[in-house]
């Protein structure tokens, strides 16, 4: 259901509803939609957790070798081949090509951390949004250690708050949901 779908529903229940009935049930639908897109985003929170330790495991170990691969390259560049003889080297190119592997290591960890860095920026965008609608009334999808609930779960947990909201008395933010659907 697309987002102007949701509004046309919402302003037709409204002109509908004397009460003006709360919109759990567009809530509900639109959480259910959006749900593979959430898992998706705790499982890249998650991918990118690992493979920042990775990256920091590899730049460890790398070390200062980039920087000593360049200058063996631009040495051996520099020598003729009977200089390199005389030093015992008589495969430049093999010895170059070892030496580019680091380099190519580096820069390769260098565009993964960049493009890591561009994921963390946008899975913090999502959760700022998402804490902002925890923080409203909708049931937190967390169990221990930040880690989503089942759908199921999470869809028994919403129709319960949906029901409490709707049998209460006491006037909320979230017993219309208005505030849910323009966050959507």
């Amino acid at each position: 259901m697309k987002r102007w779908e949701v509004g046309e529903r919402i302003n037709t229940e409204r002109a509908t509803s004397p009460r003006k009935q709360p919109l759990w049930a567009n809530i509900i639908d639109l959480v259910n939609d959006i749900w593979p897109s959430i898992q998706v985003i705790f499982e890249q929170n998650d991918f990118v957790k690992e493979a920042g330790e990775a990256i920091q495991r590899v730049k460890a170990k790398l070390g200062n070798m980039p920087e000593e691969a360049s200058r063996i390259i631009k040495f051996l560049n520099s020598k003729n081949k009977f200089e390199l003889q005389e030093l015992g080297i008589v495969d430049r190119i093999g010895t170059i090509l070892e030496m580019k592997k680091v380099i190519t290591k580096r820069n390769l960890m260098t565009k993964l951390e960049d493009k890591c860095h561009t994921m963390e920026q946008a899975i913090a965008m999502f959760m700022v949004k998402f804490d902002t609608l925890r923080q409203k009334g909708l049931p937190n999808p967390l169990v221990i250690n930040d880690t989503l609930m089942p759908h199921e779960d999470y869809d028994k947990r919403i129709k319960e708050v949906a029901k409490e909201q709707a049998n209460s008395s006491s006037i909320r933010g979230m017993s219309t949901g208005k505030f849910l659907y323009q966050a959507f």
